[in-house]
């Protein structure tokens, strides 16, 4: 439910709840919306950029906030900007970038990290980020046991690509905690 509001306003508002008619706040008015059709908005997890804006290439939180708003002109509504394979220090500078972005529907970072990476490299890059490093797409036959288990210790979801695993490597990958692809 949402207090009233035009239809306008509607698609620029967040639903703040789904409740039963029997639990609306008295103080809430009803807009009936007959005629018009009301669907979720889109949720985006690999997103580079939007419209002119290619958040690696103009990196700041102007770039950002530009992006959110073509995003939701379009019906997405929630996206987790992606980086792909890129320099260990442009990953940190988006990392800061993102740590002071505030927007309801920005989820957090996906960084294509595709290295041979290390622990050590994982836990320079992931250390100081505040949990705003939500996924990262890797490559199985690049990532040895002690980078991977470093990855999984900060949470992220962890997806399967940009590979050249055979089909035993990839199957070990995921059996040792990959969660997607």
């Amino acid at each position: 439910f949402v207090s009233d509001l035009t239809t306008k306003e509607l698609t620029e508002k967040l639903v703040e709840e789904i409740v039963d008619d029997n639990q609306i706040p008295e103080d809430y008015q009803i807009k009936d919306c007959e005629g018009l059709t009301i669907c979720p908005g889109l949720i985006d997890l690999q997103l580079y950029g939007d419209h002119e804006d290619l958040f690696s290439a103009e990196l700041n939180a102007e770039s950002l906030a530009r992006i959110s708003q073509q995003l939701a002109k379009k019906g997405t509504t929630s996206f987790m900007m992606t980086l792909a394979t890129n320099t260990i220090l442009l990953f940190k500078e988006a990392i800061e970038i993102a740590k002071s972005f505030h927007h309801p529907g920005f989820l957090g970072l996906h960084l294509e990290l595709i290295i041979s990476a290390t622990a050590d490299i994982i836990d320079d890059l992931l250390k100081n980020a505040n949990s705003v490093v939500k996924m990262m797409t890797i490559a199985p036959e690049l990532i040895e046991d002690e980078a991977l288990a470093k990855l999984q210790s900060y949470n992220l979801i962890l997806s399967a690509g940009h590979s050249a695993a055979t089909f035993e490597q990839g199957t070990l990958g995921f059996d040792k905690g990959i969660q997607t692809s």
